[in-house]
């Protein structure tokens, strides 16, 4: 996270610098799991493209998630 340039910090909210590893770790540690992963899984399917009619056999849809 300290590779945020300024425009960035101030989009997330860091008026006083980029908080520490640990601290985002502590704060990320305390969140509820179930809802976390309900909010991911809802913010996944709204970017998913809508169903084809017809797809190959073989197609799937990929979302690569990072962190």
């Amino acid at each position: 996270m300290y590779d945020l340039d300024e425009p960035d910090q101030q989009r997330l909210g860091f008026d006083r610098g980029v908080p520490a590893g640990m601290t985002v770790w502590r704060l990320l540690t305390r969140f509820d799991d179930a809802l976390v992963s309900s909010v991911l899984v809802g913010w996944l399917r709204a970017r998913r493209p809508p169903l084809a009619a017809a797809r190959p056999r073989r197609y799937r849809t990929v979302i690569a998630v990072v962190g």
